[in-house]
């Protein structure tokens, strides 16, 4: 008699180290679903996959150790039918983060919903063209590099901006599908750079670390309140200018 097994898929997702785009192994993590430890199983590429769990929203909870604990509401309706797939970016620790090789941005602005940042020069690639019906990004790729994150930054350099966006798909080193319109107004040099993400706190409390990799100290910095977005270039070595308001 043939048996037949069958798996199905529940979950892919990634666990990324926010400040320095490291892929986290299945040792450093213990996860959590809706407060109950579950099994998992790491492929190749960093991803951990669930199976044989039904596919409804839940809580999807992190634990490594180095970083700050995570619980990360899943919701199905917001992820691909075919393919549920996430990349969770987890902030390291304020004990275990390196005050020689980075800075933390702490503090508390009542009403603030995210906090993230970019460096202007933090890429090798930049912005070539954009059709904002079919939502494609045309970039200039000289080195031919892959983005291997899946949330990026449209950097206005001149006025100390950006816009982030997701990639939906690669279509080629040069063309990606992504997730929005972007601004009318940006120019074919901007550049595109890897987004840092920070944390909110109901409360109005917000943490963001950011590692000093040598050359230029500047980043944007972007936060969003109940009155809009807001952005202000930072110089990682000098603190005085860490503040969370319009520049």
């Amino acid at each position: 008699m043939d048996i037949q097994i069958r798996y199905q898929l529940s979950l892919a997702f990634r666990l990324l180290d926010t400040t320095s785009r490291r892929v986290l192994t299945g040792s450093e993590a213990k996860l959590l679903r809706d407060g109950e430890p579950i099994p998992s199983v790491q492929r190749p590429g960093g991803y951990f996959i669930l199976v044989n769990y039904p596919r409804e929203d839940f809580i999807l909870g992190i634990r490594a150790k180095g970083f700050e604990p995570v619980d990360f509401p899943v919701r199905y309706g917001e992820l691909g039918q075919k393919l549920p797939e996430l990349t969770i970016h987890l902030i390291p620790e304020k004990a275990s983060f390196d005050p020689l090789s980075g800075v933390s941005i702490e503090g508390v602005l009542p009403g603030i919903r995210s906090l993230a940042a970019a460096k202007p020069d933090g890429g090798s690639c930049f912005i070539r063209g954009f059709d904002p019906k079919k939502k494609l990004l045309t970039v200039f790729n000289p080195n031919s590099l892959s983005f291997g994150r899946v949330y990026y930054a449209l950097v206005d350099p001149e006025n100390d901006s950006f816009e982030p966006f997701s990639i939906v798909e690669e279509r080629s080193r040069e063309l990606y599908l992504i997730d929005r319109a972007l601004p009318k107004d940006f120019r074919p040099s901007f550049p595109l750079s890897p987004i840092v993400f920070g944390r909110t706190g109901a409360e109005g409390d917000y943490c963001l670390r950011l590692r000093d990799e040598g050359g230029s100290p500047r980043w944007i910095l972007r936060w969003e309140t109940d009155e809009g977005a807001f952005c202000r270039a930072v110089d990682i070595r000098r603190p005085e200018t860490f503040r969370l308001e319009p520049a």
